[in-house]
């Protein structure tokens, strides 16, 4: 008998204009796809659950991701590295992954949002469905004030998020 290992992916990949003293460049980015990468790398079955957008075509994890929910928005990020500091702005945010936007069959799942994208009806939905085996809280600690900048949330606000993953 043989057993597949089948890892399923939560999160949106990003699109990042990353500036510095020296160059301004476009890059493909997010926690998801960066979670992806070993995975691929040693051959195993992924399925990322993200919420599509037609810019992402040429993103590395693009081929990856389960094309069930589409947007006209994406995540667009402004990494500007002044110094010895970084600022993140959001230029541009994907909406949440819907609960219908799941995976059916048992797997491996990797929570890793980079933005608010999986609420807390997803993560319970997703943990009866199979192990959770890794979850980063970036993404339900980040937020936006009203330029853009992204800022870290109080913990009394996300601690919900860590109980359901009974850290």
């Amino acid at each position: 008998m043989i057993i597949i290992m089948k890892f399923c992916l939560y999160g949106n990949p990003t699109i990042d204009v990353i500036i510095t003293k020296e160059f301004k460049r476009v890059a493909y980015g997010g926690g998801v796809y960066y979670s992806a990468l070993p995975l691929i790398k040693r051959g195993f079955t992924i399925e990322v659950y993200s919420v599509f957008n037609t810019r992402l075509i040429k993103h590395p994890i693009a081929s990856y991701i389960v094309k069930s929910q589409y947007s006209s928005r994406t995540n667009i990020f402004n990494l500007e590295y002044i110094d010895n500091s970084r600022v993140i702005r959001v230029l541009e945010k994907a909406p949440a992954i819907y609960s219908w936007n799941s995976h059916e069959d048992y797997c491996y799942t990797v929570i890793n949002p980079v933005i608010g994208e999986i609420d807390i009806s997803l993560l319970k939905l997703v943990r009866t469905k199979s192990q959770i085996i890794a979850l980063d809280i970036q993404g339900f600690v980040r937020d936006t004030n009203t330029k853009g900048i992204i800022f870290l949330k109080p913990f009394a606000a996300v601690s919900s998020f860590v109980k359901v993953y009974k850290v």
